[in-house]
């Protein structure tokens, strides 16, 4: 089992309150976290020198956000980066379920979570920080799983 102290991470989440919520899950469940507002911000914090020499480095990114979506935010990091972000987990998100296609191009792709009704809801076993926490306990690099609004996985979009 992963110990969150070990864990850093990196939330990108454009809707203020949606990335306040998400942040206090994740630190009660003793996440060290960075937030960004953007894709932007997103790439920015992600190729500074402090934040890329975390061995422990997590991104849970939205999709669709102002300025880079959260996909497009990644790719471009694995690209001018591979030594370093293709040996961290990267978790997609979205309110959107058809949104998991756009982060199929992200090879160290690990995960894409559903956001919905449940995952701001600190007392739901399917908030964020429960699914973020759940999934590094079960994943591997490349594995490509799908978190379904319940909580179960699916390993791709094709698959029910």
């Amino acid at each position: 089992m992963i110990n969150p102290h070990d864990y850093h991470i990196l939330l990108a989440e454009d809707d203020d309150w949606l990335r306040e919520t998400f942040s206090i899950l994740l630190e009660r469940k003793r996440f060290a976290c960075t937030l960004a507002r953007d894709g932007k911000e997103l790439y920015e914090l992600a190729k500074s020198e402090k934040l890329k020499q975390i061995e422990n480095l997590v991104i849970v990114s939205d999709t669709d956000m102002p300025l880079m979506d959260g996909d497009r935010a990644c790719k471009k990091l694995l690209e001018e980066f591979p030594e370093i972000y293709q040996k961290r987990i990267i978790i997609g998100m979205s309110d959107n379920p058809e949104n998991e296609k756009h982060w199929k191009g992200i090879e160290v792709w690990q995960s894409f979570i559903y956001k919905g009704s449940e995952i701001a809801n600190p007392s739901s076993k399917k908030n964020l920080a429960e699914l973020v926490f759940n999934r590094m306990n079960t994943t591997q690099v490349n594995s490509g799983f799908y978190i379904n609004p319940d909580g179960t996985y699916r390993k791709s979009v094709n698959q029910d």
